[in-house]
């Protein structure tokens, strides 16, 4: 009896024991489908979420940093068109209204009897429209009003508008006269002539007067630059020689898929414009100019086309369309025709049309002034 009755409770011991055995096997043998499908969708739903954060961070980044290369774009232009709107019309201590043209002018070139002149685009119905990037220079003379002129044929886009400074040379330092030159001579007595080459143009002024003309040699051991023409006033010591140079700006084709606004120097060590490219990404340049009787004071603004003197020009109000790098700017939904970036831009009054395209833009708008007009 007593065996009978150990024997089934050792038996439930045992099956309770392999049951025990079991469900830990169970626990231990890793997570049901269900589960994996689970949690393999909630991974998902995370990782979409993080890659649509990082998208958007991606094109956040990518607009902030094509508008900082167009603002910074937008800055070297108007830093660089300032300086020569400050050096316009100032001939060592006389202005043009005081300066007697002595060097032989061609057109444009060596001509300095205003601090600036310009040329107007013509533009059908106050419209610009680039049906390609950086299309290739203009020939065309009338296609500006008044006629741009030959020394620039060729050099130019269509449809940008031209600004052409007249002054002492950037960043270049003045001479003094340090013994008497009288009228009649060809040669300038100077304490100097650092910065001064042969053919160099020069304005020789006596702050009362000032004669321009073209230095044909130049002996630095004695400091005496000889002049190719004979001076036409007297100039005692203390008066100042002055290098002189023409800046122009426009829109021109450049190396690679982007128009550039261009730098044009003259100086008269060459035959012509010496160019150079200075900000890439400039679709289209607009200028206006600022006129009025009194000097110094800016009555309205006008196109090249419509100023009647060019000594009455106090002011300059400048437009430049700048462009980023293709795929600067994310599409939007409704914009530009359903090509999801605008396509149409004012500057200055004129409409800009541009291709459907990628590229971020910004109307860049500044105002200068001439500090020597009228003088």
């Amino acid at each position: 009896m007593d065996g009978r009755r150990g024997g089934p409770r050792r038996g439930s011991a045992v099956r309770r024991g392999e049951e025990h055995h079991v469900s830990r096997l169970r626990r231990s043998s890793g997570f049901s489908l269900v589960e994996l499908m689970v949690a393999i969708t909630i991974g998902l739903l995370l990782l979409t979420s993080l890659v649509g954060i990082m998208v958007v961070g991606r094109k956040d980044y990518s607009v902030d940093s094509a508008q900082g290369e167009l603002q910074s774009a937008g800055s070297t232009a108007a830093n660089l068109i300032a300086q020569s709107a400050r050096q316009a019309g100032f001939f060592g201590c006389s202005g043009s209204s005081t300066s007697y043209q002595l060097a032989a002018a061609n057109g444009v070139l060596g001509n300095f009897t205003s601090p600036v002149t310009g040329y107007d685009a013509v533009l059908a119905s106050s419209t610009l429209t680039l049906n390609s990037l950086n299309p290739a220079n203009d020939n065309s003379l009338a296609d500006w009003s008044p006629s741009l002129d030959a020394s620039l044929q060729g050099r130019v886009e269509k449809g940008s508008d031209v600004m052409i400074f007249s002054g002492q040379t950037n960043g270049s330092a003045p001479l003094w006269v340090n013994a008497y030159a009288s009228a009649g001579a060809t040669s300038l007595p100077t304490q100097s002539t650092s910065g001064v080459a042969t053919k160099n143009l020069l304005s020789v002024s006596n702050c009362g007067h000032s004669s321009i003309m073209q230095v044909s040699g130049v002996n630095g051991a004695s400091g005496a630059i000889t002049l190719s023409q004979a001076l036409d006033s007297d100039f005692p010591p203390g008066s100042v020689a002055a290098p002189l140079a023409q800046t122009a700006y426009f829109v021109a084709q450049a190396t690679g898929a982007q128009s550039a606004l261009y730098q044009a120097t003259y100086d008269g060590t060459t035959a012509g414009w010496q160019l150079a490219p200075i900000v890439p990404g400039v679709d289209a340049l607009q200028v206006w100019y600022g006129i009025g009787s009194t000097p110094g004071v800016t009555t309205e603004y006008v196109p090249a086309s419509q100023v009647a003197n060019w000594s009455q020009v106090n002011s300059l109000r400048i437009g430049m369309l700048l462009e980023g790098a293709q795929g600067s700017a994310p599409a939007l939904a409704g914009i530009g025709n359903g090509c999801g970036n605008p396509t149409s831009w004012t500057v200055l009054g004129a409409t800009v049309v541009v291709p459907c395209d990628t590229r971020l833009r910004h109307v860049y708008t500044m105002t200068v002034s001439l500090r020597n007009a009228g003088l």
